[in-house]
């Protein structure tokens, strides 16, 4: 099967199934909405013919529903997401194949700059070049270290094998390194500077004992209603507990927003960053490079993807405060505190962590993107790096950027520095001299 063809069908499948996802997605939309309306109008009906205890005895089993069908449309959503993007993501392979390539939105213009020795002349960045072909790298890291990759690699010839050894098997995990690109597709915020949230993650977070023993006084008020409602208390202690914890909201709201606000506005980014260290952690790779950028993912007594999903969690339980109960929320279980507790908590423990993991992320998404010139041209040769001299020796060379029926191929001998190149205006002579840097800038 040739690689047109290979995703040609992928693409059609996950089509299939964002339609199917898509149908499942409206179903559970409209059920949760016959969910409310009914479980609302019969609440309505038993506080209007009964007493508010009868109400709620009636609400609470649409609640449970109603959460439930919440809690499954969201699972629904999440496969619906993927599959779109899946979608995309074979779509640009098939791109890259043509010359459709040529519009794809990342072009890294920003790391284009006229004064490098060789990336403007190379249309390395900027738009018509060899990132803008290449690059399946949605997060900041890993632009950044693509950059680096195709700027100012290193050039010894053991780091250059290493790189090979890594991409070689990448070459071979066409599932895997689609999976990566899609979790970081599914969180645009993913391609924003981190460094905010890798220095918050790092400093020293201390909570007062105070806010450790209040974070228990929402059990306390749960439990005067309930001895309320069974006529064991009357009612004036459990309000009194609830304006006392609306006191200590309003006293603790500035610290606890600003303790939370760093954090929560990488959301988004967080979840996507934790299904990449997933993909990572969980793909059986041979290659020491690649392995030993695994290990670095559990040095700690768990997974990084997992510390990265608990931060996510504490985020999204952050969230909350875009919800129109927020307020009830937070006043009747010190919402923002126990969330303030629980990011103190995850520092201590995964802080100093946070850089090491994104970089590994950022390397990954880097050599998938150098695997993906594999993944569409497999006949394509690796350089043979030898430790000595200064030759460059290559048979039937062409530009890579060229589609292949427009591509002329050259051999090519250089031995000591020096060779000339001859020939009438407008006879490729440019572009030959380009494909030959640019293909140097791959071999290293």
């Amino acid at each position: 099967m040739s690689t047109e063809q290979l995703f040609l069908l992928r693409r059609q499948d996950f089509d299939k199934e964002e339609r199917l996802q898509k149908r499942s997605f409206d179903i559970i939309s409209n059920l949760r909405l016959v969910v409310f309306v009914v479980g609302a109008l019969a609440v309505l009906m038993a506080g209007y013919l009964g007493t508010a205890r009868q109400a709620l005895y009636v609400g609470l089993p649409f609640l449970l529903v109603f959460i439930y069908i919440i809690h499954r449309h969201d699972q629904v959503e999440a496969r619906l997401n993927i599959a779109r993007a899946m979608v995309k993501i074979n779509q640009q392979y098939q791109d890259r194949l043509s010359e459709q390539w040529v519009k794809f939105t990342d072009q890294g213009q920003e790391f284009a700059d006229p004064d490098h020795p060789y990336s403007t002349d190379l249309d390395i960045f900027g738009p018509k070049s060899l990132f803008q072909w290449i690059s399946v790298a949605r997060t900041y890291c890993g632009r950044q270290h693509l950059y680096q990759l195709l700027a100012e690699p290193p050039q010894e010839p053991d780091s250059i094998l290493a790189r090979q050894g890594a991409i070689k098997e990448l070459a071979g995990k066409l599932e895997f390194c689609q999976g990566l690109e899609c979790r970081g597709w599914l969180a645009p915020e993913a391609n924003r500077d981190p460094e905010e949230l890798i220095a918050y993650a790092e400093e020293s977070s201390s909570v007062s004992q105070f806010m450790k023993i209040i974070r228990f006084l929402p059990l306390i008020t749960a439990l005067s209603l309930v001895l309320y409602f069974l006529q064991l208390l009357t009612l004036l202690v459990p309000i009194a507990l609830l304006l006392l914890q609306s006191f200590i909201v309003l006293f603790t709201y500035q610290k606890t927003g600003g303790a939370l606000k760093p954090v929560y506005s990488f959301q988004k980014s967080l979840h996507s960053f934790g299904g990449m260290l997933e993909a990572i952690e969980t793909e059986p790779f041979q290659d020491p490079y690649i392995s030993s950028l695994q290990a670095e993912l559990k040095k700690q007594s768990i997974p990084a993807s997992t510390a990265m999903k608990e931060l996510g969690k504490i985020s999204g339980a952050i969230d909350m405060n875009r919800s129109m109960f927020y307020l009830i929320i937070n006043v009747g279980l010190l919402w923002e505190i126990q969330c303030a507790l629980r990011l103190a908590n995850w520092k201590v423990r995964y802080g100093d962590r946070v850089g090491d993991w994104l970089r590994v992320i950022g390397t990954m998404e880097a050599l998938a993107s150098l695997a993906v010139i594999t993944h569409i041209h497999p006949d394509w040769a690796y350089p043979e790096i030898e430790g000595q001299g200064q030759k460059i020796s290559a048979g039937e060379l062409g530009h890579p950027l060229l589609p292949p029926d427009k591509c002329v191929r050259n051999d090519i001998d250089i031995d000591n520095y020096s060779c000339i190149v001859t020939g009438s205006n407008m006879s490729g002579k440019s572009t030959w001299l380009r494909a030959i840097g640019i293909n140097l800038v791959l071999a290293y």
